[in-house]
């Protein structure tokens, strides 16, 4: 009989111990706080034609829903824009708006240059196709420079489409395409 006792003690002993076992388990998974996936916060990537005209290297920081874009066209300039990015559809849709600085009062590709450093504005919206947690981006944009053209030069800042008519803000159109690397 004492055997038998003591069998069911060590039986119930052991079914508490795997209950409490499952029990802190269960505990544990639903208080753990959920992974989550690696988000790509930089990339780096080179835009042929939109914002610098025919090409430019970027690098961008991206904090939540926005991103600060800076990139220099080094060869004929140099000239750095600098944009504040949106993203708009889980980052698929970006809208941007900046400068583009000109440090040394030459603009790449242009026929006229401004006679002191100079800023110009742009602005632009765009497909953008990146992995969440980093790898190839490809981008696609549609830009607006916004030119002034020079008193007396007999040409405009920009070498594209010539501004509406007269009073009208000087709005080019232009688009870009640039491939990259987001990590």
């Amino acid at each position: 009989m004492r055997s038998i006792f003591l069998a069911a003690v060590v039986t119930m002993v052991c079914t508490l111990e795997s209950h409490a076992r499952q029990l802190n388990q269960d505990l544990q998974d639903s208080t753990a706080i959920p992974e989550v996936a690696p988000v790509a916060k930089n990339s780096v990537y080179l835009e042929l034609l939109g914002t610098l005209i025919v090409y430019s290297i970027n690098y961008e920081r991206k904090v939540g829903p926005v991103s600060v874009r800076v990139g220099i066209e080094p060869l004929h300039g140099p000239a750095i824009p600098i944009l504040v990015n949106y993203y708009v559809r889980k980052d698929r849709i970006e809208l941007g708006a900046g400068a583009i600085v000109l440090p040394k009062r030459k603009f790449p590709y242009a026929r006229f240059q401004p006679e002191k450093r100079s800023l110009l504005w742009t602005a632009g919206i765009g497909y953008r196709h990146q992995p969440d947690d980093g790898g190839i981006i490809f981008r696609v944009t549609f830009v607006a420079l916004f030119a002034k053209t020079a008193a007396g030069s007999g040409g405009t800042l920009l070498p594209v489409p010539a501004p509406g008519p007269a009073g009208t803000l000087p709005f080019r159109p232009w688009f870009g395409v640039s491939i990259g690397y987001a990590f």
